[in-house]
């Protein structure tokens, strides 16, 4: 049974087509736990290829059951929560951008769109208020480390700050060097978080690999 990130494969034991993306490995694990579900178990010594994503409970059923007798090149992705400014301004998108093109070498950034440089200031087009928030902290509370981009003042990126402080989450919050411009104190002067000052993209990478090693 294979997922596979960029082209459909079909699964030996029902000949279901798995369509594995990055961004959607609730997706594809639900595909998989509903096939089994449904009693369309794997042949015996099947090989499981997973190339990002958790495991989690569908493969611990193949093995316990007896099913698989390899994996390979299983890769657990880490979970992480990208924030930078949407509606308090769109000037750095281009650079949210290329800081989520390197997260994604660590795992699945939930928070993808932010770097959408078809963004606009009013924001995602079609959902509430209410949609939004529940979801951003859906997304907060299931993330391993929140990763901001705290150069552009943004409310939203200050609370999304604090939620994740409040339930434990490490975070890191990246801000350039500006003339005649100061990090809020309540960010600078944060414990629970680490600050990081960077000159360009070089250095806000450096700056994240040695956060997230």
């Amino acid at each position: 049974m294979v997922f596979d990130q960029v082209s459909e494969k079909e699964s030996s034991a029902s000949n279901e087509p798995f369509t594995f993306v990055q961004g959607k490995l609730r997706e594809a694990r639900g595909k998989l736990l509903a096939t089994l579900a449904r009693g369309l178990w794997p042949r015996k010594g099947t090989k499981v290829l997973i190339y990002a994503g958790e495991p989690g409970v569908s493969c611990a059923i193949l093995i316990a059951a007896g099913f698989v007798n390899d994996i390979i090149n299983l890769s657990i992705s880490m979970k992480i929560y990208f924030a930078g400014s949407i509606r308090g301004g769109r000037d750095d998108a281009d650079l949210y951008f290329k800081i989520i093109e390197h997260l994604k070498r660590y795992g699945e950034v939930l928070t993808e769109h932010v770097g959408d440089k078809n963004l606009k200031l009013q924001g995602e087009d079609g959902l509430t208020n209410e949609y939004i928030h529940n979801r951003d902290l859906e997304w907060v509370l299931e993330a391993a480390v929140l990763v901001a981009e705290v150069s552009t003042a943004s409310l939203g990126v200050g609370y999304e700050i604090g939620r994740a402080i409040e339930n434990g989450k490490r975070v890191l919050c990246l801000h350039r060097c500006q003339d005649g411009k100061r990090l809020s104190a309540m960010i600078a002067g944060s414990p629970d978080v680490t600050n990081a000052e960077y000159r360009n993209i070089d250095e806000a990478i450096e700056i994240i690999d040695d956060f997230l090693k």
